[in-house]
């Protein structure tokens, strides 16, 4: 990005770009470039985010991704994550809803009892359990507390206690 396409890179986030430019009106504006792995997310006014979106792609392979209008509210998906965005109320809300059910889902957990406090109280005993996938689990639950689950964290540090040899009790 920074050398082929004029982006400067954020010195506090190396994940972090923005770019200075002109818009048709002849204003200044500054366009903020996130990258995650293989994603992407542009911010600044709509006609330069067109413009250097199809430069990118025009240099690496890709896909563009339109937010979606509902009612008041544009909502995109960011990394697993929904992004509803209001410019009139000037409000972003986020959400993990499809991420949570897809989790619960995948591990056998969608029947599973709500809980306003999500704490964990259990033993790590009986016999050894290779057969659960504990540590996928583990993992997946930590990213979406660490996104918008921060009420989860201190459950999923007690579960990540257990991850060298989950037991029979643990994966119940």
């Amino acid at each position: 990005l920074t050398s082929e396409l004029g982006w400067t890179k954020c010195h506090a986030e190396n994940g972090i770009f923005t770019k200075v430019r002109r818009t048709a009106q002849g204003k200044e504006a500054v366009i903020k470039c996130a990258v995650y792995v293989d994603d992407c997310l542009i911010t600044g006014p709509s006609e330069l985010i067109a413009q250097e979106r199809d430069a990118i792609l025009k240099r690496w392979p890709g896909r563009k991704i339109d937010p979606v209008r509902k009612g008041k509210f544009k909502i995109m998906d960011v990394l697993g994550m929904e992004v509803a965005f209001s410019s009139s109320k000037r409000t972003v809300k986020m959400s993990q809803a499809k991420a949570t059910s897809k989790f619960l889902e995948k591990f056998g957990m969608a029947n599973c009892k709500t809980a306003t406090t999500p704490t964990i109280h259990f033993q790590n005993d009986g016999d050894p359990d290779g057969s659960f996938p504990f540590r996928a689990l583990v993992g997946a639950a930590n990213y979406l507390e660490f996104l918008t689950r921060p009420d989860c964290s201190f459950a999923i540090k007690q579960l990540s206690r257990y991850l060298t040899e989950p037991r029979s009790s643990t994966t119940k």
